[in-house]
């Protein structure tokens, strides 16, 4: 009997709610065909007329309630006009109001949802204005997330401001050579420099930001210096960087005082409680990892690296079926792109290192192994790679957007070349290095601009250089390593100038071999592929100091090496 009755409950459940259905589509056809409809809202901009039912919209906003049921003038009137909706926004949300559809596609702008949200937001539509506030959160940039922010602030959508904060501080290099960055109220900048959360190399990241901000309207602005240097970790910056950089800005006595305590903070270990803001900004709290490849089981291992004990421990083991696989990391994941299975591969796919979980991407339209890649604004770049069916090499270029799984081909590179490497840097991108064809060892460099699509050539490294480790600074790229045009091993560094277009040997490393780099606050890691020396690389001084080895198993071998913020 109980079984019975239940079927009875859900089959009376299912009849209700298909009656719902059709009641619905009932009276959004009546609206289509203004039948039985007793009111007419009227868009204030374009004067758009849309007629419609006031107990509809009554029932789907609580802004419309209280103007239809209260002692309002609108209850009494057969139009209504709107002034601060735009037609278009207020037609579809009329039609939501009917139909509880709302039409978001990837077509949409950030500007007009944005609008959409705003129009929604006065009506009290809040299912609206939530999906909204999720679409935007898919479309965040290092270009507009500031200005989101402030939106969501304005509308009171907590979990978009929450997302646009976020991605501000973590992103916040990339964020602060932005346009939008300059054009920041003070209180706004305030709020970003008083983060504990900014993902910088080093507290001259967030000084430098300050600057460019000041010096776009420096005499407007010069009142806000006091506020906003207190807010900078000045006991964190060298005394050379102090005087050179910081002192020129302190123009009064409360700035002087700053940098006093910064001073005193260095010499006097006894007076550090006396200097606010002691705590180090999130860079200081990455994880260093690295990617293993177990051969013999067609998996890979993670490692991480503790700084208390010096030592390298396991933190997971997943299953890839493939080596050679290009890896690089983005948004808390470790994407492995292309690589070899009996022959190259399409297969992208990612693990996230939060929540130890894979899963395969869409995959990538040429077959590569061997390929480089990158990550720069939202986007994952993939260039050349070899083609292991036919052993050709290819000049293709491919971009998948890791918010919506798109991938799109690119403007091909000048020179079809595998094993070479890869830096992001001020909003472009360098290949540099690599084989050609016949195993010819290149030591050209290409510059790609995803803004114009456009490629150029810049000036060649001294060396030739195929499996070499590149990592960008703030101010320089390095090269690190790698094998000649004659197949020798390199232990020689170059750097880069991207200013004076000049690349220049500085140092010699006490490893050669096919090497992977990451930068590690202001130091550089390098280590060798496959057995997994590791040497620390510092920029300033151009000087090399071991650091502790992966001992890699036999049988394993070493990938890549990543320093992971977003933990």
């Amino acid at each position: 009997m109980e079984g019975s009755s239940s079927k009875e409950k859900r089959k009376d459940q299912k009849s209700s709610q298909d009656h719902v259905v059709r009641a619905s589509k009932k009276m959004w056809l009546y609206r289509e065909n203004e039948t039985l409809c007793d009111v007419i809202l009227i868009a204030g901009e374009d004067k758009q007329r849309i007629s419609a039912h006031r107990v509809v919209l009554s029932a789907a906003s609580d802004y419309f309630e209280a103007m239809f049921t209260g002692d309002f003038r609108e209850s009494r009137e057969e139009e209504v006009i709107l002034n601060e909706i735009p037609g278009d926004d207020l037609r579809r949300l009329v039609k939501f109001c009917y139909t509880g559809e709302l039409e978001l596609s990837e077509e949409s702008s950030v500007e007009s949802v944005k609008t959409l949200m705003s129009s929604a937001n006065l009506l009290q539509l809040k299912s609206v204005v939530r999906d909204c506030g999720a679409f935007l959160k898919r479309y965040l940039h290092s270009s507009n997330c500031l200005g989101i922010a402030v939106f969501a602030d304005q509308h009171s959508c907590d979990a978009l401001l929450e997302a646009a904060r976020k991605y501000a501080n973590q992103h916040f290099l990339e964020v602060c050579k932005k346009q939008e960055f300059l054009q920041i109220s003070a209180v706004q900048l305030g709020k970003l420099l008083a983060s504990d959360d900014l993902n910088v190399p080093s507290e001259e990241d967030v000084f430098r930001a300050l600057l460019a901000w000041f010096q776009h309207a420096s005499k407007e602005r010069k009142v806000y210096i006091p506020d906003l240097l207190v807010l900078i970790r000045l006991h964190h910056l060298s005394p050379e960087f102090i005087v050179d950089q910081v002192k020129p800005l302190c123009e009064s006595r409360n700035c002087l005082d700053l940098v006093t305590k910064a001073f005193e903070w260095k010499l006097i270990p006894e007076r550090r409680d006396l200097m606010p803001n002691q705590k180090s900004r999130r860079s200081g709290k990455g994880k260093l990892l690295a990617v293993i490849r177990d051969n013999s089981r067609s998996r890979y291992v993670l490692r991480s690296y503790c700084p208390e004990t010096k030592q390298w421990t396991l933190e997971t083991e997943f299953m890839i079926g493939r080596n050679n696989c290009s890896t690089v990391l983005a948004n808390n994941n470790i994407i492995f792109i292309g690589g070899y299975e009996g022959g190259a591969s399409k297969k992208v796919d990612s693990f996230d290192i939060k929540t130890k979980t894979l899963k395969s991407l869409s995959p990538m339209n040429y077959y590569r192994r061997f390929c480089c890649a990158a990550v720069l604004d939202g986007f994952l770049y993939v260039f050349g790679g070899e083609d292991s069916k036919n052993k050709s090499l290819n000049n293709t270029v491919e971009r998948l957007d890791l918010s919506s799984g798109i991938w799109n081909m690119e403007t091909p590179m000048q020179t079809k070349r595998s094993e070479a490497g890869v830096a992001a840097f001020e909003g472009r991108l360098f290949v540099i290095g690599g084989l050609a064809e016949k195993n010819q060892c290149l030591n050209s460099v290409e510059r790609y601009d995803p803004q114009t699509k456009e490629w150029s050539f810049r000036a060649s490294m001294e060396k030739r250089r195929s499996f070499l480790g590149v990592t960008a600074t703030r101010d320089y790229i390095y090269a690190f390593g790698g094998y000649d045009h004659e197949n020798r091993a390199l232990s020689c560094v170059e750097r880069y100038d991207p200013r004076a277009n000049l690349w220049t040997i500085v140092a010699s490393l006490n490893i050669s071999d096919w090497i992977r780099s990451v930068l590690v606050g202001e130091k550089i890691l390098c280590a060798t592929m496959p057995s997994g020396k590791v040497v620390q690389f510092d920029p300033e001084n151009n000087t090399s100091s071991e650091f502790p080895k992966l001992d890699i198993p036999s049988g394993h071998s070493f990938n890549n090496l990543f320093y992971n913020t977003d933990n």
